[in-house]
């Protein structure tokens, strides 16, 4: 008898840890899903006003719509909200349920997610010096660009891409964190799953 309940015990401080690794994956796994979720419909507002109102050019002569990049970037970013949209609904839909194949789909989502992120950041660093040079051929010989002054709208546009980079790591960060968390939990429920199974399949025999 004694010695079933130390067993018992011993059961219950094996278990303590992982209880409070679940609540902290399952709190980080609702909390990024709920960010990338309102962050995402925000995305999609702000490519549908950008269509509508193009922002003054600043860093080009020429007005912003008027190059193609522009309305190549736009469509990206639509796609990339409506995909992160779909993907955290999803997430947020496979935490509210028990079936680990949900949450399986979207952690294959996830893993699509950060490749794609992997692929912007290295597109992004491999452009810059043909950007760069671009963009000081646009302004060379203009007024607010003269040879041995800074270029104003170039130096914004450095100072922009940069935002831009550092960004792009923080939400590939953020995905994996998530990743991690939506890992954890699966396994957790797949592991419920097969005990379940067993349990009934020994019961089963039993009979």
């Amino acid at each position: 008898m004694i010695s079933k309940q130390r067993a018992g015990w011993g059961r219950s401080e094996h278990w303590q840890p992982m209880v409070a690794l679940l609540r902290v994956a399952r709190a980080i796994a609702y909390a990024l899903n709920s960010a990338f979720l309102l962050l995402s419909v925000a995305l999609i507002a702000f490519v549908c006003f950008a269509a509508i109102s193009a922002p003054e050019p600043d860093i080009s002569p020429e007005p912003v719509n008027s190059y193609p990049q522009y309305t190549i970037t736009l469509l990206l970013i639509l796609s990339y909200s409506i995909c992160m949209f779909t993907l955290t609904f999803l997430g947020l839909c496979s935490l509210c349920v028990t079936s680990s194949f949900l949450m399986s789909v979207h952690i294959l989502g996830q893993i699509a997610m950060v490749s794609a992120q992997l692929i912007a950041i290295a597109f992004t660093i491999t452009v810059r010096k043909r950007l760069h040079y671009k963009l000081e051929q646009t302004w060379r010989g203009r007024a607010n660009c003269a040879e041995g002054d800074q270029c104003q709208p170039i130096q914004r546009f450095l100072h922009s891409e940069a935002l831009l980079i550092l960004i792009l790591c923080i939400f590939l960060a953020l995905q994996i964190i998530l990743l991690i968390a939506s890992s954890t939990l699966c396994e957790q429920r797949s592991y419920e799953e097969r005990t379940k199974l067993q349990h009934q399949k020994n019961e089963e025999d039993d009979d």
